[in-house]
Formats: C-alpha cells, sequence, structure tokens
C-alpha cells in the first residue's frame, strides 16, 4: 500500500516496518447500530469479537498498521498487545482504527490504529524502535 505526498507531509512520526504478532481486544460493547466493533463472517454477518489476532506491517510512535482477521469500525476502541523480542511481555496500548480496507486475502482486513493512551515504558520502546540509528565511525586507538 504506498502513501502519496499529501498523506506522508501529515504524518507526525516516522515509520517503520515492523513484522510482529499482536492481538487486538475491543474495549466497549458492540451497540445496536451496525458503527461498532464487528466481525465479519464468511455470511457477512456481523457479531461480537473477543481478543482478535493480528500481524503488525509497520509501526511508529502514533500507531501502527496491523493485517487483522476481523474487520473493526473506524473509531472502534481497542486494547493493543504487540510482541516484541525486547519486552518478553510485549507492549501494551489503547488505540483507535482510523481507517480500514479489505487485505489481500479473503477475510482479511488492513488496520491503521492510532495510539491514544499509551504508557511511557511502552511510548519509550516503540520510540526506540523507529528512531534512526546513529552509527559512529569507529575510532583509530593506535594513534
Amino acid at each position: 500500500m504506498e502513501t502519496s505526498d499529501a498523506e506522508h507531509e501529515r504524518r507526525r512520526f516516522e515509520r517503520k516496518p515492523w513484522h510482529h504478532e499482536a492481538r487486538l481486544l475491543p474495549l466497549s460493547a458492540i451497540p445496536a447500530d451496525p458503527s461498532g466493533p464487528v466481525r465479519v463472517s464468511g455470511e457477512g454477518t456481523a457479531s461480537p469479537v473477543g481478543m482478535s489476532r493480528a500481524a503488525c506491517c509497520d509501526i511508529s510512535e502514533g500507531g501502527l498498521q496491523v493485517w487483522a482477521e476481523h474487520l473493526f469500525v473506524i473509531r472502534a476502541r481497542l486494547l493493543v498487545e504487540m510482541d516484541t523480542p525486547d519486552a518478553p511481555v510485549g507492549l501494551q496500548a489503547i488505540g483507535t482504527v482510523v481507517w480500514s480496507a479489505p487485505g489481500e486475502k479473503e477475510g482479511q482486513w488492513v488496520l491503521g490504529i492510532e495510539f491514544t493512551d499509551i504508557g511511557d515504558t511502552a511510548r519509550s520502546k516503540i520510540k526506540a524502535l523507529v528512531e534512526p540509528q546513529i552509527i559512529r565511525p569507529l575510532l583509530d586507538l593506535d594513534t
């Protein structure tokens, strides 16, 4: 999925490819109307969602893009649990779905999730992941 120049310009945070597992848990009950978080079955019917698996595509300090098993509507609030090799218990944040699109496979969805509530520890670990690493030249210690 490519981003336009205008879309790139409005981003506040640098994104980085990040391929790890995640879990998504809706934080509100499904309202009577179809604007709440939904799971779309093979028949196209909506049903409540519990914890849902997802695969992270990229991450920034402001949010992440995931491939999800279920469709969540725009503005759905989610608990996002992200696996990472640097944190044995993973990272958690509260996020809001800001965009969605059908994935490449049947029954797969691509979601853009903006972090709305994230702890200092999780934020600093994500910041360390996406900040460019400064490579210092090796000093010649013999001189």
